[in-house]
């Protein structure tokens, strides 16, 4: 079970500064989209970077323009783009730090990992710095974003993205708890984990049993924090990439549905069509 600890998280990522190099720098992106022999994936819709310490990892994303399969190697980092995708991965005693950008908060994890999306075990640490995320952090990790197009300028990227974990572990140290507590802690890790696994066949009591908390709680939560309910955003997330994958691909209205989380193509297109007023065939013929 993950636990929310500030003092874990300085610790291994002061640790990790000490002691490991970042040996190398790959990074995924949006295009090429994902083949329809790729029967699920993940879609990152903010930038993310994570340092690969150990175990073995297996998943495919796009890259230098094709669609490469890999498994991280210790020490390297692997930078998602923002709407780069990658198939779900399987891991085996896989060890990483990781940090996801979101637009009011930064969230750090160091996890141990064995198993897929669908079904995994997980142990850990995560915390989201709110307070003092700083502007210097940020447009840190948005240069090493910049350069993804500039190969000759890779190890300059590592050096960057090796400044910009030091100024968040300076961050980290001067941030304080969020003002909402635990359950605000417990909402940003939901909306956090929905976001990126959309695409995954996920409910409120996978999320409950995630957080050791009850299905009411989830529902709680939403209400607290949100004008939606769990399935009205999880929609949304599943709409708005599926209006995505129309646009940018040819993937058959079947494919699309199933890349989105959807067992029914006919129930995809009616929240399609709710959503967007017009049904997904005549959506993509308006690009």
């Amino acid at each position: 079970m993950e636990v929310f600890s500030q003092e874990k998280i300085i610790y291994y990522l002061e640790k990790l500064l000490a002691e490991q190099a970042i040996t190398g720098l790959v990074f995924a992106e949006a295009f090429p989209p994902p083949v329809a022999s790729i029967k699920r994936i993940q879609v990152f819709k903010e930038a993310r970077f994570s340092w690969s310490l150990g175990g073995e990892t297996e998943l495919q994303f796009a890259s230098d323009g094709k669609i490469v399969s890999t498994g991280e190697k210790k020490g390297e980092m692997t930078f998602f783009r923002p709407l780069s995708w990658n198939s779900l991965p399987y891991r085996k005693n896989c060890l990483g730090f990781s940090a996801v950008l979101h637009q009011n908060y930064l969230r750090l994890t160091y996890s141990k990992v064995s198993g897929t999306v669908d079904n995994y075990d997980f142990d850990g640490w995560s915390y989201h710095i709110e307070d003092t995320f700083s502007n210097t952090a940020r447009s840190l990790v948005y240069a090493v974003d910049s350069m993804a197009d500039r190969p000759e300028c890779k190890e300059i990227a590592i050096k960057i993205l090796r400044l910009a974990l030091e100024v968040i572990l300076v961050d980290l140290k001067k941030s304080k708890p969020a003002k909402q507590g635990k359950s605000y802690e417990k909402w940003c890790h939901i909306i956090s984990f929905i976001d990126n696994n959309f695409t995954a066949n996920i409910s409120r009591f996978d999320l409950a049993d995630l957080l050791d908390v009850t299905p009411f709680y989830i529902s709680k939560l939403f209400t607290r924090f949100s004008n939606m309910s769990f399935p009205q955003y999880l929609n949304l997330q599943r709409l708005e990439h599926a209006a995505w994958l129309l646009k940018s691909t040819n993937f058959t209205l079947d494919e699309i549905a199933y890349q989105c989380g959807y067992s029914q193509t006919s129930y995809f297109s009616q929240k399609f069509h709710e959503k967007f007023k017009v049904s997904p065939g005549k959506y993509r013929q308006s690009k």
